[in-house]
């Protein structure tokens, strides 16, 4: 019985988790497309070559993904191709 209620509570934490990830990530999204919502809905949906065809929402699903979109973000703030 212990066991199956730590496996519930590892799951909700790592929910809880991808959770405040998409909000940090959205959050510099924002900034970087200058507050312009219609431009950060469509980047996060899109394909990106330099996330390997995935796109941002499905790179967060990954792992190291939340790492992975804030420096693609970096690079497009500073204008680095990507």
């Amino acid at each position: 019985m212990t066991d199956d209620i730590e496996i519930i509570i590892a799951k909700k934490l790592q929910k809880e988790s991808k959770t405040v990830d998409r909000k940090k990530v959205l959050s510099r999204a924002m900034e970087v497309f200058e507050c312009q919502e219609d431009a950060v809905i469509k980047w996060m949906s899109s394909p990106l070559f330099a996330l390997s065809g995935m796109t941002p929402n499905e790179t967060l699903q990954k792992e190291n993904g939340e790492e992975l979109v804030l420096r693609l973000l970096g690079r497009i703030e500073h204008g680095v191709p990507s």
